[in-house]
């Protein structure tokens, strides 16, 4: 992939057969020699020269950081970060040229990594002192995983009385029970006598720390193509005029009508990007009135923080028809869709084994099974959103709790600090109340102990 990044070269495979020219050489990736705008002999000592640089890493390194750096300065932040990535990944096997691996004998090295529910056992080769060649296997399971259980796996179904056993010796790169138990049974049941071992230091210790590395990264690629895929999904299923890039969650948490808080978190390049996460306080107490105070807020934002290609809802319809209606008097080009819990009687539903989510969709509602792929992936970002919503309404409903004990602590009743927060909204806001307001509602002798207590108490806290 870097090769292709630093050299014109033809991108695609089908791109010949089309015989024309295509956006990769509109953006100087390519010098369209289906066009022949280029002649063989110059596109091959280019060619040349793309072979010549695949065995110098650090040289390949080198050239990323100078496009990675002009990519930056053009403000094109999405390539600058791509090229990041790929100069981390070849960095990453650099390392192993400071190891004398020559004098190594050979080994069969696996690694085992997983994150949440998808798991990568990896297998290298070594042989001389090289790496000759490796296998992977991906494994996803909604139970997650044992690490000793997923090694006795890899080991058992890779090495069988058919398997050509070039090396005796097993590197396992974490620690695992009874592994001389593992080794005896591997061995009676390939008729062939294997020593497998964690090695904790040394040069053994660094190649397994390189296939976890490699198991990690594999599953990293996994992850990004499986996300890709299904907002590919999405994009069809509902009928979208953007395909999603950036996507926006929005929910907000009250509890009768107190501590109301609106929350926003955003999902781009496969991943929830946290130094993007909004939340803020709202006034109003109807669910309604709450996500158009949120919704409204955050539009007014987009000439500051550009607006993502879709919005999703925690919530119905009528609610999905006002964010709607939120982006049109925006101008901007936003999808709006949102996800509820199915409703029996008034009441969410919860279905054994899973909620029974709908989506709402400008096109109409669309019910989907809960083992659905696409539907899960939209309660994932819906409950990151209800997470980071629940954490702040929790904190601040325990600063309420904390400013209303001060409040009565210096003299005032339950029901005169009752009316301050249904007259202003909140505590932030009674810190801002003037004396003549407080007059109108109370008696100036109250009037003037809550003005005192707001100067000394409340502005302190």
């Amino acid at each position: 992939d870097a090769i292709y990044m630093i050299f014109p070269l033809v991108q695609k495979n089908g791109c010949l057969k089309e015989k024309k020219a295509c956006l990769f050489y509109q953006i100087n990736r390519c010098l369209a020699p289906c066009e022949k705008k280029i002649s063989q002999d110059d596109y091959l000592k280019i060619v040349n020269s793309a072979i010549s640089l695949i065995n110098d890493r650090k040289q390949i390194v080198k050239l990323l950081e100078d496009k990675m750096d002009k990519a930056a300065k053009l403000l094109n932040f999405e390539e600058a970060g791509h090229l990041r990535d790929m100069q981390i990944s070849i960095k990453n096997t650099l390392y192993t040229n400071q190891i004398d691996i020559a004098k190594l004998e050979d080994f069969d090295i696996f690694a085992v990594y997983f994150e949440e529910n998808i798991a990568c056992g990896l297998r290298l080769f070594m042989r001389d002192g090289k790496v000759v060649s490796s296998t992977h296997t991906i494994i996803n399971s909604q139970n997650g995983f044992d690490k000793d259980e997923l090694y006795i796996r890899l080991l058992f179904e890779y090495y069988t009385l058919e398997t050509p056993h070039l090396a005796k010796n097993i590197l396992i790169a974490d620690s695992i029970d009874d592994i001389k138990d593992i080794e005896i049974a591997l061995s009676k049941k390939c008729n062939f006598k294997f020593h497998l071992q964690h090695p904790k230091i040394g040069e053994k210790k660094h190649l397994c720390e390189l296939a976890i590395k490699n198991a990690k990264e594999l599953i990293k690629q996994e992850k990004n193509r499986k996300n890709i895929n299904i907002l590919n999904a999405i994009y069809e299923l509902c009928e979208l005029e953007n395909r999603p890039f950036a996507i926006e969650i929005f929910d907000n948490s009250h509890i009768g009508g107190e501590a109301n808080v609106g929350a926003q978190v955003v999902w781009e390049n496969d991943k929830f990007i946290k130094s993007r996460y909004r939340h803020c306080h709202l006034n109003a107490n109807s669910e309604y009135l709450q996500m158009k105070e949120l919704l409204i807020n955050r539009s007014i934002r987009f000439e500051k923080e550009a607006a993502p290609e879709l919005w999703l809802i925690d919530g119905g319809e009528t609610l999905r028809k006002l964010a709607e209606d939120i982006i049109e008097s925006s101008g901007a080009n936003v999808d709006v869709i949102a996800i509820a819990k199915e409703k029996i009687d008034a009441k969410a539903h919860r279905a054994k084994g899973g909620a029974k989510d709908i989506i709402y969709t400008k096109k109409g509602k669309i019910v989907l099974a809960t083992t659905d792929e696409r539907l899960q992936f939209l309660q994932y970002l819906r409950d990151e959103a209800h997470r980071f919503a629940i954490s702040f309404h929790r904190k601040t409903k325990r600063k309420m709790v904390t400013q209303s004990s001060h409040l009565k602590s210096a003299g005032l009743s339950d029901g005169v600090i009752k009316k301050l927060l249904d007259f202003y909204g909140s505590f932030e806001e009674i810190k801002k109340a003037d004396t003549t307001t407080l007059n109108k509602l109370f008696s100036k002798q109250i009037a003037n102990k809550i003005s005192d207590i707001i100067n000394t108490i409340l502005k302190n806290n």
